[in-house]
Protein backbone atom coordinates (compact mmCIF):
# COMPACT_ATOMS: atom_id res chain seq x y z
CA UNK A 1 0.00 0.00 0.00
CA UNK A 2 1.35 3.40 -1.04
CA UNK A 3 0.25 6.72 0.10
CA UNK A 4 -0.47 9.58 -2.12
CA UNK A 5 -0.42 13.48 -1.11
CA UNK A 6 -2.76 15.69 -3.05
CA UNK A 7 -2.75 19.48 -4.21
CA UNK A 8 -5.59 21.21 -5.51
CA UNK A 9 -7.63 23.55 -4.98
CA UNK A 10 -11.16 25.16 -6.15
CA UNK A 11 -13.65 27.70 -6.23
CA UNK A 12 -15.74 30.57 -8.29
CA UNK A 13 -12.44 32.28 -9.35
CA UNK A 14 -10.80 29.20 -10.63
CA UNK A 15 -13.89 26.61 -10.93
CA UNK A 16 -14.22 23.40 -9.62
CA UNK A 17 -12.68 20.77 -12.37
CA UNK A 18 -9.33 20.71 -10.16
CA UNK A 19 -10.95 19.24 -7.39
CA UNK A 20 -13.72 17.00 -9.35
CA UNK A 21 -10.66 15.11 -11.37
CA UNK A 22 -8.56 14.74 -8.10
CA UNK A 23 -11.76 13.05 -6.36
CA UNK A 24 -12.11 11.23 -9.25
CA UNK A 25 -8.07 10.10 -9.18
CA UNK A 26 -7.99 9.58 -5.04
CA UNK A 27 -11.01 7.11 -5.57
CA UNK A 28 -9.22 5.23 -7.54
CA UNK A 29 -6.12 5.00 -6.28
CA UNK A 30 -7.90 3.84 -2.82
CA UNK A 31 -9.83 1.23 -4.85
CA UNK A 32 -6.31 0.12 -6.01
CA UNK A 33 -5.53 -0.13 -2.28
CA UNK A 34 -3.56 3.02 -1.55
CA UNK A 35 -4.35 6.27 0.87
CA UNK A 36 -5.13 9.48 -0.35
CA UNK A 37 -3.88 12.92 1.97
CA UNK A 38 -4.99 16.25 0.13
CA UNK A 39 -3.38 19.74 0.83
CA UNK A 40 -5.88 22.82 -0.03
CA UNK A 41 -6.50 26.49 0.36
CA UNK A 42 -9.93 26.12 -0.48
CA UNK A 43 -11.13 23.60 2.18
CA UNK A 44 -14.50 25.42 2.10
CA UNK A 45 -15.39 24.17 -1.25
CA UNK A 46 -14.27 20.71 -0.44
CA UNK A 47 -17.48 18.66 -1.02
CA UNK A 48 -18.51 17.09 2.72
CA UNK A 49 -18.44 13.17 1.46
CA UNK A 50 -14.32 13.99 0.39
CA UNK A 51 -13.68 15.79 3.59
CA UNK A 52 -15.33 12.82 5.71
CA UNK A 53 -13.00 10.06 2.81
CA UNK A 54 -10.14 11.64 2.74
CA UNK A 55 -7.43 13.16 5.05
CA UNK A 56 -8.03 16.91 4.02
CA UNK A 57 -5.15 19.28 5.07
CA UNK A 58 -5.33 23.62 5.12
CA UNK A 59 -2.54 25.18 3.48
CA UNK A 60 -2.98 28.68 5.14
CA UNK A 61 -1.77 31.80 2.88
CA UNK A 62 0.27 32.90 5.17
CA UNK A 63 2.77 29.09 5.10
CA UNK A 64 5.36 28.36 3.14
CA UNK A 65 3.94 25.92 0.90
CA UNK A 66 7.12 23.99 -0.03
CA UNK A 67 7.33 23.46 3.49
CA UNK A 68 4.13 22.22 4.26
CA UNK A 69 4.21 20.02 1.00
CA UNK A 70 7.56 18.18 2.18
CA UNK A 71 6.49 18.35 5.86
CA UNK A 72 3.19 16.68 4.86
CA UNK A 73 4.78 14.31 2.66
CA UNK A 74 7.08 13.01 5.44
CA UNK A 75 4.68 12.44 7.55
CA UNK A 76 2.39 10.55 5.44
CA UNK A 77 5.53 9.11 4.01
CA UNK A 78 4.27 9.72 0.57
CA UNK A 79 5.39 8.23 -2.76
CA UNK A 80 4.19 11.17 -5.22
CA UNK A 81 2.91 14.43 -5.33
CA UNK A 82 0.18 15.01 -7.74
CA UNK A 83 -0.40 18.20 -8.13
CA UNK A 84 -3.26 20.37 -9.75
CA UNK A 85 -2.57 23.81 -9.59
CA UNK A 86 -4.27 26.22 -12.37
CA UNK A 87 -1.18 27.17 -13.37
CA UNK A 88 2.03 24.81 -12.14
CA UNK A 89 4.33 27.01 -10.49
CA UNK A 90 7.72 25.55 -12.03
CA UNK A 91 10.28 27.10 -9.30
CA UNK A 92 7.85 25.56 -6.48
CA UNK A 93 7.89 22.15 -8.43
CA UNK A 94 12.13 22.25 -8.83
CA UNK A 95 12.31 22.45 -5.07
CA UNK A 96 9.84 20.00 -3.88
CA UNK A 97 11.67 17.67 -6.65
CA UNK A 98 15.12 19.00 -5.54
CA UNK A 99 14.14 17.91 -2.25
CA UNK A 100 13.21 14.33 -3.89
CA UNK A 101 9.80 14.23 -3.53
CA UNK A 102 8.26 13.07 -7.33
CA UNK A 103 5.73 15.12 -8.66
CA UNK A 104 3.01 14.14 -10.92
CA UNK A 105 1.46 17.23 -12.35
CA UNK A 106 -2.57 17.18 -14.31
CA UNK A 107 -3.54 19.44 -16.74
CA UNK A 108 -2.48 21.13 -19.46
CA UNK A 109 -1.57 24.36 -18.13
CA UNK A 110 2.39 23.44 -17.03
CA UNK A 111 4.06 26.36 -18.17
CA UNK A 112 7.98 25.48 -17.60
CA UNK A 113 7.48 23.45 -14.33
CA UNK A 114 9.35 20.35 -14.83
CA UNK A 115 7.55 16.90 -13.33
CA UNK A 116 8.53 13.12 -13.03
CA UNK A 117 5.46 12.75 -15.35
CA UNK A 118 2.33 14.79 -17.10
CA UNK A 119 -1.00 14.13 -17.25
CA UNK A 120 -2.68 16.13 -19.90
CA UNK A 121 -6.02 16.47 -20.21
CA UNK A 122 -6.89 16.82 -23.97
CA UNK A 123 -9.21 15.21 -26.24
CA UNK A 124 -6.35 14.89 -28.95
CA UNK A 125 -3.46 13.80 -27.79
CA UNK A 126 -0.39 16.26 -28.85
CA UNK A 127 3.05 15.18 -29.10
CA UNK A 128 5.53 16.89 -26.66
CA UNK A 129 9.63 18.04 -26.53
CA UNK A 130 11.32 16.54 -23.28
CA UNK A 131 12.25 13.02 -22.11
CA UNK A 132 9.93 13.28 -18.97
CA UNK A 133 6.93 10.41 -19.25
CA UNK A 134 3.81 11.71 -20.30
CA UNK A 135 0.20 10.31 -20.86
CA UNK A 136 -2.41 12.20 -23.16
CA UNK A 137 -5.88 11.64 -25.04
CA UNK A 138 -8.86 10.75 -24.07
CA UNK A 139 -7.95 7.29 -22.79
CA UNK A 140 -6.84 8.97 -19.84
CA UNK A 141 -9.34 11.61 -18.94
CA UNK A 142 -9.96 11.60 -15.57
CA UNK A 143 -13.77 11.42 -14.33
CA UNK A 144 -15.47 9.88 -11.28
CA UNK A 145 -16.50 5.99 -11.17
CA UNK A 146 -20.22 7.52 -12.24
CA UNK A 147 -18.85 8.32 -15.91
CA UNK A 148 -17.68 4.59 -16.16
CA UNK A 149 -18.88 2.75 -19.41
CA UNK A 150 -21.72 4.65 -20.24
CA UNK A 151 -24.33 3.19 -23.14
CA UNK A 152 -24.55 5.05 -26.49
CA UNK A 153 -28.01 6.98 -26.42
CA UNK A 154 -30.79 7.07 -29.23
CA UNK A 155 -31.34 10.68 -30.29
CA UNK A 156 -35.09 12.07 -30.31
CA UNK A 157 -36.26 13.49 -33.61
CA UNK A 158 -36.42 16.92 -32.04
CA UNK A 159 -34.94 17.54 -28.32
CA UNK A 160 -36.52 18.59 -25.83
CA UNK A 161 -34.48 19.19 -23.11
CA UNK A 162 -31.24 20.98 -22.79
CA UNK A 163 -28.92 21.66 -20.01
CA UNK A 164 -26.87 24.44 -19.28
CA UNK A 165 -23.63 24.89 -17.45
CA UNK A 166 -21.40 27.58 -17.59
CA UNK A 167 -18.79 26.18 -14.76
CA UNK A 168 -18.10 27.71 -10.68
CA UNK A 169 -17.10 31.25 -11.77
CA UNK A 170 -19.67 34.39 -12.27
CA UNK A 171 -19.17 37.42 -14.57
CA UNK A 172 -21.31 39.21 -16.74
CA UNK A 173 -20.41 37.05 -19.60
CA UNK A 174 -22.33 34.51 -18.11
CA UNK A 175 -25.37 36.02 -16.99
CA UNK A 176 -25.64 37.18 -20.39
CA UNK A 177 -25.60 33.21 -21.93
CA UNK A 178 -28.01 32.28 -19.35
CA UNK A 179 -30.53 34.81 -20.37
CA UNK A 180 -30.32 33.88 -23.67
CA UNK A 181 -30.41 30.57 -23.00
CA UNK A 182 -33.40 31.45 -21.31
CA UNK A 183 -35.00 32.72 -23.47
CA UNK A 184 -34.88 30.34 -26.56
CA UNK A 185 -35.91 27.81 -24.61
CA UNK A 186 -39.15 29.50 -23.60
CA UNK A 187 -39.54 29.94 -27.40
CA UNK A 188 -38.79 26.86 -28.59
CA UNK A 189 -40.88 24.82 -26.00
CA UNK A 190 -37.90 22.98 -24.33
CA UNK A 191 -37.21 22.14 -20.93
CA UNK A 192 -34.24 23.93 -19.53
CA UNK A 193 -31.80 21.95 -16.65
CA UNK A 194 -29.19 24.89 -15.33
CA UNK A 195 -26.48 23.34 -13.35
CA UNK A 196 -24.24 25.36 -11.29
CA UNK A 197 -22.73 25.24 -7.52
CA UNK A 198 -24.96 24.30 -5.10
CA UNK A 199 -26.22 27.37 -2.50
CA UNK A 200 -23.20 26.49 0.11
CA UNK A 201 -20.85 27.17 -3.29
CA UNK A 202 -19.90 23.12 -3.65
CA UNK A 203 -20.18 21.52 -6.84
CA UNK A 204 -22.71 18.62 -7.19
CA UNK A 205 -21.82 14.89 -6.63
CA UNK A 206 -20.76 13.42 -9.79
CA UNK A 207 -23.64 10.77 -9.26
CA UNK A 208 -25.87 14.05 -9.72
CA UNK A 209 -24.12 15.36 -12.70
CA UNK A 210 -24.25 12.22 -14.55
CA UNK A 211 -28.00 11.83 -13.75
CA UNK A 212 -28.81 15.52 -15.10
CA UNK A 213 -26.38 15.25 -18.55
CA UNK A 214 -27.99 11.95 -19.19
CA UNK A 215 -31.26 13.04 -18.91
CA UNK A 216 -30.62 16.13 -21.71
CA UNK A 217 -30.73 15.98 -25.22
CA UNK A 218 -27.98 18.02 -25.66
CA UNK A 219 -25.77 20.78 -23.43
CA UNK A 220 -24.40 23.89 -23.35
CA UNK A 221 -21.34 24.17 -21.76
CA UNK A 222 -18.17 26.38 -20.83
CA UNK A 223 -14.85 24.49 -22.47
CA UNK A 224 -13.57 23.47 -18.51
CA UNK A 225 -13.61 19.54 -17.23
CA UNK A 226 -17.55 19.62 -17.91
CA UNK A 227 -17.07 18.71 -21.60
CA UNK A 228 -15.20 15.53 -20.40
CA UNK A 229 -18.03 14.73 -18.50
CA UNK A 230 -20.33 15.25 -21.41
CA UNK A 231 -18.40 13.38 -23.82
CA UNK A 232 -18.64 10.12 -21.56
CA UNK A 233 -22.28 10.87 -21.27
CA UNK A 234 -22.27 10.88 -25.06
CA UNK A 235 -24.05 14.18 -25.03
CA UNK A 236 -23.66 16.55 -27.87
CA UNK A 237 -22.83 20.06 -26.87
CA UNK A 238 -22.23 23.58 -27.78
CA UNK A 239 -18.82 25.04 -26.73
CA UNK A 240 -18.70 28.61 -25.37
CA UNK A 241 -15.31 29.02 -24.36
CA UNK A 242 -15.44 31.40 -21.46
CA UNK A 243 -11.75 31.87 -20.45
CA UNK A 244 -8.52 31.83 -23.15
CA UNK A 245 -7.29 28.56 -21.35
CA UNK A 246 -10.56 27.01 -23.00
CA UNK A 247 -9.98 27.84 -26.22
CA UNK A 248 -8.12 24.26 -27.14
CA UNK A 249 -10.23 22.17 -25.65
CA UNK A 250 -13.25 23.75 -27.06
CA UNK A 251 -11.32 23.54 -31.01
CA UNK A 252 -10.66 19.80 -30.06
CA UNK A 253 -14.33 19.66 -29.04
CA UNK A 254 -15.40 20.21 -32.69
CA UNK A 255 -12.36 18.75 -34.67
CA UNK A 256 -13.92 15.62 -33.31
CA UNK A 257 -17.24 16.18 -34.21
CA UNK A 258 -18.74 15.95 -30.45
CA UNK A 259 -20.35 18.98 -31.57
CA UNK A 260 -20.02 22.49 -32.31
CA UNK A 261 -18.05 25.29 -30.62
CA UNK A 262 -18.59 29.23 -30.72
CA UNK A 263 -16.68 32.06 -29.16
CA UNK A 264 -18.65 34.55 -27.14
CA UNK A 265 -18.55 38.28 -27.82
CA UNK A 266 -16.70 37.87 -30.89
CA UNK A 267 -18.61 39.84 -33.66
CA UNK A 268 -22.24 38.77 -34.61
CA UNK A 269 -22.24 35.69 -31.86
CA UNK A 270 -25.45 36.00 -31.01
CA UNK A 271 -26.90 35.66 -34.24
CA UNK A 272 -24.45 32.58 -35.02
CA UNK A 273 -25.42 31.06 -31.59
CA UNK A 274 -29.44 30.90 -31.82
CA UNK A 275 -28.81 29.59 -35.94
CA UNK A 276 -26.33 26.51 -33.21
CA UNK A 277 -29.34 26.07 -30.62
CA UNK A 278 -31.65 26.02 -33.62
CA UNK A 279 -29.81 22.93 -35.00
CA UNK A 280 -28.98 21.09 -31.88
CA UNK A 281 -32.96 21.48 -31.41
CA UNK A 282 -34.34 19.70 -34.81
CA UNK A 283 -31.28 17.50 -36.02
CA UNK A 284 -31.15 14.74 -34.67
CA UNK A 285 -29.08 13.02 -37.36
CA UNK A 286 -26.25 15.39 -36.29
CA UNK A 287 -26.70 15.00 -32.59
CA UNK A 288 -26.53 11.16 -33.53
CA UNK A 289 -23.55 11.12 -34.90
CA UNK A 290 -21.71 13.40 -32.35
CA UNK A 291 -22.82 10.80 -29.90
CA UNK A 292 -21.57 7.98 -31.59
CA UNK A 293 -17.73 9.62 -31.88
CA UNK A 294 -18.01 10.03 -28.18
CA UNK A 295 -18.91 6.41 -27.19
CA UNK A 296 -15.84 5.41 -29.82
CA UNK A 297 -13.77 7.40 -27.57
CA UNK A 298 -14.30 8.17 -24.39
CA UNK A 299 -14.96 5.24 -22.08
CA UNK A 300 -14.34 7.02 -18.65
CA UNK A 301 -12.03 4.77 -17.27
CA UNK A 302 -9.27 7.26 -17.24
CA UNK A 303 -8.78 7.86 -13.74
CA UNK A 304 -7.82 4.01 -13.46
CA UNK A 305 -5.23 4.22 -15.78
CA UNK A 306 -3.76 7.07 -14.51
CA UNK A 307 -4.00 5.15 -10.66
CA UNK A 308 -2.19 2.37 -12.34
CA UNK A 309 0.35 4.44 -14.28
CA UNK A 310 1.28 5.95 -11.15
CA UNK A 311 1.18 3.33 -8.80
CA UNK A 312 2.91 1.18 -11.28
CA UNK A 313 6.46 4.24 -11.50
CA UNK A 314 6.21 5.09 -7.95
CA UNK A 315 4.78 2.03 -5.72
CA UNK A 316 7.28 3.17 -2.72
CA UNK A 317 7.42 6.29 -0.85
CA UNK A 318 9.98 9.30 -2.37
CA UNK A 319 13.37 9.61 -0.25
CA UNK A 320 13.36 13.27 1.02
CA UNK A 321 15.90 15.16 1.84
CA UNK A 322 16.24 17.73 4.72
CA UNK A 323 13.51 20.77 4.74
CA UNK A 324 13.98 23.04 1.91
Amino acid sequence: MSHFLIRADGGPNIGFGHITRCRALAEALCKQGDQVSWLTTTPDVIPEDLQNAYDIRLLTPDEDEARAILSLAREINAAALIGDWVHSPAPLVAKLREAGLTVTLIGNMTGDADADLFVRQRLIARDEPGDALKLDGPSVLILPEAFIDIPPRTSKERADRVLISLGGSQSPLIDTIFERVGQLTDRAGLSLDTLRPNETGKPHTPDEVQERLCAADFAILAGGTSLHEAAACRLPTLCLPIVPRQLDRARQWETLGFGASLVPETPHWEETFDREFHRFVMDSGFRERASQQMSQLVDGRGAIRVASEIKTHWPEPTLLSNPV
